[in-house]
């Protein structure tokens, strides 16, 4: 179980990492393929986006799985509830911005969120798995 839950947790930590950078490719292609798809040129955005808030729960969710079964650290697992609260202001504020459109420091917001969410979805997917309990760390002289 304990392998198990790590490797899903790595895994789904990658796609994770992967689908918020291509996020900014699907972004470019909104704000600059207007003309050639129209108002569905924001779609796979969209989709992206909201694909991922319930795909950061599930990482969540092996995160503390990994995590009581000594997988990951403690605060690996901290960082996947993190980035599952970030995804949640993510599209918050892009709720915020159509309700209340007079405001675009929220729309401003969403982007540099989401420079975050890349940073942290990378850290957690490149995090190193936790020692057995007892094994001290090597220390490598050149």
């Amino acid at each position: 179980m304990k392998q198990a839950a790590y490797m899903g947790f790595k895994g789904l930590a990658w796609i994770i990492f992967v689908v918020v950078l291509v996020q900014f490719f699907f972004a470019g292609i909104g704000a600059f393929g207007e003309e050639i798809w129209g108002d569905s040129a924001f779609n796979p955005h969209r989709i992206a986006g909201l694909l991922l808030v319930p795909t950061s729960l599930l990482l969540l969710i092996l995160a503390g799985v990994s995590a009581l079964t000594g997988g990951v650290r403690g605060r690996v697992a901290g960082m996947a509830a993190l980035l599952f609260v970030l995804m949640i202001v993510q599209v918050a504020l892009v709720i915020a911005f159509y309700r209340a459109s007079d405001v675009p420091i929220l729309a401003a917001l969403h982007p540099v969120n989401a420079l975050i969410l890349l940073g942290l979805s990378f850290g957690i997917a490149r995090g190193r798995r936790s020692r057995p309990a007892g094994q001290a760390a090597t220390s490598r002289v050149q």
